[in-house]
């Protein structure tokens, strides 16, 4: 019988990467020796992911994003400040453990994850702009999740900005780094021609991160299942409470626009959130940062017949407009 070869495998990936976003985000879960072997390669598939990523997205756009602040700044400082401020008022008078409350105004509070970019290629939106505001987010949130935290929360983040700055630095200028070689020596025809397996490529290490983040989860969900119900009905509504605030806000700019920012917000950053509590973060908010995983990888691929039918009627309403 012959063999499957890698590039045919990554292409049929690429293809089908709605549906294993959603069902490879279960994985874990469902065989835990998969999520333990998974565990050291966090770093790795983080930056393959934004790689695959940054080599399929035109430059040219990321360029034309980075020189219009007045599009940008309201988006950053929604995700850094507005979506905390929110979730924490929201939370405040929830039956919720303390320690669940405070880890869902944190991981509010942190950057989106840079798998947004990938999902964005994937699912037809705009790969660009989530590129451009996940980079910039990430660059400052060294900054400004410590004063919130402090604020909404009473906790002192022991963040080092300079050192987790430089190296989140490094893992985003290393990928930029890769990514230019690889544009500089490839041909565009052949980078189009392997759109899909470079989009593979993106999603398997998206789901290899999701699987080491995983680790230790499934015996959790095994003794308390009520306990991790109740974390993931949280991450999901969480979400889909995020999306609808970077969709409202981002809403003047366009449809298209708002969408992208719909799941930039939603999917939000709970690594970083982990580097900087440390030792701090109990059972509780470890459940929620692995858990909170399974929306941010499930939602994407589940929602975009409603983020599509939201960019149709924005343009029928328009086209309406115009011919009247």
């Amino acid at each position: 019988m012959a063999l499957i070869s890698p590039a045919v495998m990554l292409d049929h990936v690429g293809r089908h990467g709605r549906l294993y976003m959603s069902l490879g985000a279960l994985v874990g879960l469902l065989l835990p020796p998969l999520a333990s072997l998974a565990a050291p390669l966090l770093l790795p598939a983080l930056l393959v992911t934004t790689v695959a990523a940054l080599v399929r997205v035109d430059w040219r756009l990321l360029r034309g994003y980075a020189a219009r602040p007045l599009l940008l700044l309201p988006m950053l400082l929604g995700s850094l400040l507005l979506s905390p401020l929110l979730v924490a008022a929201i939370v405040h008078g929830l039956a919720l453990p303390d320690s669940l409350r405070a880890a869902m105004v944190l991981v509010a509070a942190s950057a989106p994850i840079f798998a947004n970019a990938a999902f964005a290629l994937i699912l037809g939106l705009d790969a660009a702009l989530a590129t451009v505001i996940c980079v910039a987010a990430t660059a400052l949130v060294p900054f400004t999740m410590p004063p919130l935290a402090l604020a909404l929360l009473g906790v002192s983040l022991n963040i080092d900005a300079l050192a987790l700055g430089l190296r989140l630095g490094g893992v985003v200028g290393g990928a930029f780094f890769i990514a230019w070689v690889i544009r500089r020596w490839t041909a565009p025809q052949t980078l189009q021609r392997h759109a899909h397996a470079l989009d593979g490529s993106a999603v398997l290490a998206a789901l290899l991160f999701v699987l080491a983040i995983m680790d230790g989860m499934t015996a959790l969900a095994i003794e308390q299942p009520l306990f991790v119900l109740t974390v993931t009905v949280a991450a999901l509504l969480f979400n889909l409470l995020l999306q609808a605030l970077g969709l409202l806000l981002a809403w003047p700019f366009g449809a298209r626009i708002a969408v992208t920012t719909a799941m930039i917000f939603g999917n939000c950053n709970m690594g970083l959130v982990m580097v900087a509590l440390g030792s701090q973060a109990d059972a509780q908010m470890q459940a929620f940062f692995a858990f909170g995983q399974l929306p941010m990888y499930i939602l994407p691929a589940v929602m975009l017949p409603l983020y599509r039918w939201i960019v149709a009627a924005a343009d029928a309403r328009n086209s309406s407009r115009d011919g009247s």
